[in-house]
């Protein structure tokens, strides 16, 4: 490769993820990187998610968030090459098919479904992500007004018009699955996500 995006070298702050991708992003569109924001989540806001540093390691690292983002590198088919998820415990950036291997593996994510669901992946170009993305951090505060976690110390990622977009942009109801396309980004299936994006082979 040409260029370097090192896991130390990027803005990180625990239980922002939506935001750490935000700089990712615009990192590596700098870096003349054809790049996606992808949101996991579902109508229930609950995501299982393997590999995380967050999680334990008898349990492969698995977390059940409301939500996580991650960005991801395509090729000019539109195939994803490689994953730069700051919360994971792979690779930084890792093999898109071993992630999505290890992170959503097939077995463990169709016995789970039954508990939390099926989840979804709205896929956001990078320059749209860095455009449209708004977030005051309200979604952060408790109801006494103390946060969940320390934010970021810079500001708010928020648009001109200060609107707070947060909810909509990381929520992903089953409406947006059936008219996938006709909203913010695209979404997918977990199924169709691995059509779409993924090769069968290693890329790396």
């Amino acid at each position: 490769m040409s260029w370097e995006l090192r896991r130390e070298e990027c803005k990180y702050t625990s239980c922002y993820c939506e935001e750490n991708v935000w700089w990712m992003c615009n990192e590596l569109i700098r870096l003349g990187v054809r790049c996606f924001a992808v949101v996991c989540s579902n109508p229930n806001r609950t995501t299982p998610v393997f590999q995380q540093r967050a999680g334990n390691e008898a349990n492969a690292g698995l977390v059940v968030w409301d939500y996580h983002v991650f960005c991801m590198q395509c090729d000019a088919e539109g195939k994803a090459i490689r994953v730069f998820d700051l919360d994971t415990r792979l690779d930084f950036p890792q093999d898109a098919t071993e992630y999505f291997e290890r992170t959503f593996p097939e077995g463990p994510m169709l016995f789970l479904r039954q508990t939390f669901g099926d989840i979804f992946f709205r896929v956001v170009e990078g320059e749209s992500y860095l455009r449209e993305f708004s977030s005051d951090r309200s979604h952060m505060k408790l109801p006494d007004g103390k946060w969940q976690a320390p934010p970021p110390s810079y500001a708010c990622i928020l648009q001109d018009d200060g609107v707070n977009r947060f909810d909509e942009q990381m929520a992903i109801s089953s409406k947006d699955h059936r008219e996938r396309g006709s909203g913010w980004g695209t979404v997918y299936s977990l199924d169709e996500f691995r059509e779409t994006f993924l090769y069968n082979n290693k890329h790396l």
